[in-house]
């Protein structure tokens, strides 16, 4: 599980932890669990986006277009493979082709062609 849900406040406490995952498999058999606690990794910092219901599709477009003279990317947005390397791929390459676009426009602006 990743982010932080408020569900499973100390993942520590394996018998928090098996308990929550029974009420989401009552029948399954816990054998064993890894934990890591990404939020505070010194490293990482967090955990990618993951999403509510319905948050992505009202967002999505917002999150895409520039802002002025600046041009975001990010796998957490992209159309597909939303939060993988595919999607940062997808991203660079768009927000690349974006910028070199909105360059071509401000040349031609700035010195006409005679």
């Amino acid at each position: 599980m990743f982010g932080h849900s408020g569900k499973l406040t100390d993942p520590t406490k394996s018998e928090h932890v098996i308990n929550e995952f029974k009420k989401l498999q009552p029948s399954g058999d816990v054998r064993g669990y890894v934990s890591h606690t990404w939020s505070e990794d010194p490293y990482a910092k967090g955990a990618w986006f993951c999403a509510f219901p319905g948050q992505a599709t009202k967002s999505l477009k917002a999150l895409q277009e520039p802002h002025g003279r600046v041009f975001m990317a990010s796998a957490d947005w992209a159309q597909g493979w939303r939060g993988f390397i595919d999607g940062a791929i997808e991203q660079g390459a768009r927000a690349s082709a974006v910028v070199k676009y909105a360059l071509e426009q401000e040349d031609c602006i700035s010195t006409p062609k005679l």
